[in-house]
C-alpha cells in the first residue's frame, strides 16, 4: 500500500527528492552569490600600508593645525618614527613635551628616536625620565635594555630583559635583546637559541635576521648564515643590511664576485660607509686600484675616520706606483694611532720599494749604489753546510728497519 499526499497524486518519495533538488540548487545559489560578493572586493592596492601611513599623517596635521594638542604632535611623531623620518619625529615630540612635561609616555616616544638615531646618552636619559613618570610598559624595559648593552653595561641590560620576559613571556624582541647581550658577553649557543626563538614568535623582525647572519658568519656557519640571510629577505627585501651580511658570507668564502654584486645592492638601498669599505678591499684583490679608491672616497664622505680606512688606500696608491701619497696617508694614520703596527710594516715595505725598485732585491752587491758592500747583504756559502736530499725508500728512510 503506497501513502499518497493528500490530492497532489505524488508519493512520499518523490516528495523527498523534490525537497533534496530544491536545498541544492540553493545552496549553489547561495554559493554564487557568496562568489559574487567576494569578487566584487576590490584588491589592496600595491604600497597599502604607504598610502595608510600618507593618509593618516594628513589627518593628523590638520588635527594639530586645528587644535595644537600635545597629543596629536605625539602620535605624528610615532607615525614618523614608523615611517623611519628620526628628525621630523624629534621635532613632534619636542613640542609635545614642551606642552606637556609631565606626561611618560611622551618621553618614551623621544627615547625611542634618539635610539633610533643611535644617541645612546639622550635614549638613556629620556628612558629613565619616561621610567620616573611611572612608565610601566615592555616597550620601555626593551628601550632600556638596548641602550645599556650598546652603553656595554650588560647587567643592567640583561636585569631589564628578564622583566619584559616577565611581564610578557612570548614578546619576541625580549628574546632577541637577551641574545644580544649572550653575545655582546662571547655565549654565541645562548645567542643562537635566543635568536631562533624570537624568530618564532617574531618572524618579521628584521634585526634578528642581520645579528644571526653575522654571528653565524663569524662561527664559520656558512651555509646556515646564507639561509638566515635569505629568511630575512623573504620578507625585506629591500633591506640593506641583510644584503650586507649576505655579502660578507660570501666574501668569507672567497666567492667575491657575489660578495661584490650584494654589497652594491646594500649601497643602492641606503647603507653607506660598510658596503663601500669592502668593496674597496674587493678591488684591492682584483688589483683594481682605481676602483678602490673611489670606493674609499665614498667611505671617507660619511665617516673619515673609519677603522683602516687610510692603511687600505695606502695600499691602492701603492699598487698604482704612486708612493708619496700612500706615505702621506701611512704618516697621517701614525699620528692618529702610534702603535698601528701594520702602517710602519707599510712605510718600510714601501720605503724599500723606493729605495730598490719595485722589483729589487735587498741582496743586491752593491744595494747603495756607492760601491761599499752591506754587511749581512751577501750569503757567504763557504760557512754554510748544504746537505743534499736522498730519496726515501718505498719502506722509510735507509736507517729504518721492517719489522715483520
Amino acid at each position: 500500500m503506497t501513502a499518497r499526499s493528500g490530492g497532489m497524486g505524488m508519493d512520499y518519495r518523490q516528495i523527498v527528492g523534490v525537497f533534496f533538488w530544491l536545498a541544492g540548487v540553493l545552496s549553489l545559489v547561495g554559493c554564487g552569490d557568496d562568489n559574487r560578493r567576494q569578487a566584487r572586493i576590490p584588491p589592496l592596492p600595491e604600497g597599502s600600508a604607504q598610502v595608510r601611513n600618507q593618509q593618516a599623517l594628513e589627518a593628523l596635521t590638520r588635527a594639530i593645525s586645528q587644535s595644537g594638542a600635545a597629543s596629536a604632535y605625539a602620535r605624528r611623531a610615532t607615525l614618523y618614527l614608523q615611517m623611519s623620518r628620526p628628525d621630523q619625529a624629534l621635532a613632534d615630540v619636542n613640542e609635545a613635551i614642551e606642552s606637556e612635561p609631565n606626561i611618560g609616555s611622551y618621553h618614551l616616544i623621544r627615547a625611542q628616536i634618539y635610539r633610533q638615531k643611535r644617541d645612546w646618552d639622550r635614549a638613556l636619559e629620556s628612558a629613565l625620565r619616561a621610567e620616573g613618570l611611572g612608565v610601566d610598559t615592555p616597550g620601555l624595559y626593551l628601550v632600556l635594555g638596548d641602550v645599556l648593552q650598546e652603553k656595554k653595561q650588560y647587567a643592567r641590560a640583561r636585569l631589564y630583559a628578564a622583566k619584559v620576559l616577565q611581564m610578557s613571556p612570548y614578546e619576541g624582541e625580549a628574546f632577541y635583546l637577551d641574545g644580544l647581550i649572550a653575545a655582546r658577553l662571547g655565549d654565541t649557543a645562548k645567542a643562537l637559541t635566543n635568536w631562533e626563538q624570537s624568530l618564532r614568535l617574531k618572524p618579521r623582525y628584521v634585526h634578528t635576521y642581520v645579528q644571526l647572519s653575522a654571528v653565524q658568519t663569524a662561527l664559520r656557519q656558512y651555509e646556515q648564515a646564507l639561509l638566515s640571510s635569505q629568511r630575512g629577505l623573504s620578507y625585506f627585501p629591500k633591506e640593506a643590511a641583510l644584503y650586507y651580511q649576505r655579502g660578507r658570507t660570501f666574501h668569507m668564502v672567497s666567492r667575491l664576485d657575489s660578495a661584490y654584486r650584494l654589497y652594491q645592492q646594500s649601497i643602492r638601498f641606503g647603507m653607506g660607509a660598510p658596503p663601500q669599505f669592502q668593496s674597496g678591499l674587493i678591488c684591492l684583490k682584483w688589483r683594481a686600484a682605481n676602483r678602490a679608491i673611489a670606493h674609499f672616497a665614498e667611505v671617507k664622505k660619511t665617516a673619515p675616520d673609519y677603522p683602516g680606512l687610510r692603511l687600505y688606500e695606502a695600499s691602492a696608491y701603492e699598487q698604482l706606483g704612486q708612493y708619496d701619497r700612500a706615505l702621506a696617508l701611512l704618516e697621517e694614520q701614525l699620528a692618529a694611532n702610534p702603535g698601528d703596527g701594520a702602517s710602519r710594516a707599510a712605510i718600510w715595505r714601501i720605503q724599500r720599494r723606493q729605495q730598490y725598485g719595485a722589483y729589487g732585491s735587498a741582496y743586491d752587491d752593491d744595494p747603495g749604489g756607492d760601491g761599499l758592500a752591506r754587511p749581512g747583504t751577501v750569503l757567504d756559502t763557504t760557512r754554510v753546510r748544504i746537505m743534499t736530499i736522498k730519496p726515501r725508500s718505498r719502506f722509510g728512510s735507509s736507517g729504518d728497519s721492517l719489522r715483520r
